[in-house]
């Protein structure tokens, strides 16, 4: 996004290789570039942002929050999320059964 818009790119951090994840951190990307690059939003003062629920695939995600930290040095706005990461497994499981895993 440097090139075409002089806005940092975007990158959200995937507690793992998961697709519901990988899936969830896609989505907060978009998201996010919508905000700057549709919305006219300025990417240097956002520092949370509060992604609605959405659904890939017929899965449902509910909404997340997710904290973004600037890099000036290499012009990178980066996304992370507690909602993904759980420091328990059975908490983990339970969170993901939500979502219809199993």
């Amino acid at each position: 996004m440097p090139h075409y818009f002089g806005a940092p790119n975007v990158r959200a951090l995937a507690p793992n290789t998961e697709s519901k994840s990988v899936e969830c951190a896609m989505a907060a990307v978009r998201y996010v570039c919508q905000e700057i690059a549709g919305d006219n939003k300025s990417p240097f003062v956002i520092t949370k942002v509060v992604v609605p629920s959405f659904v890939v695939a017929g899965t449902a995600f509910p909404e997340i929050e997710w904290t973004a930290s600037f890099d000036e040095d290499s012009l990178l706005l980066t996304l992370t999320t507690k909602a993904l990461g759980t420091p328990r497994q059975s908490v983990w499981r339970g969170w993901l059964n939500r979502f219809g895993s199993k």
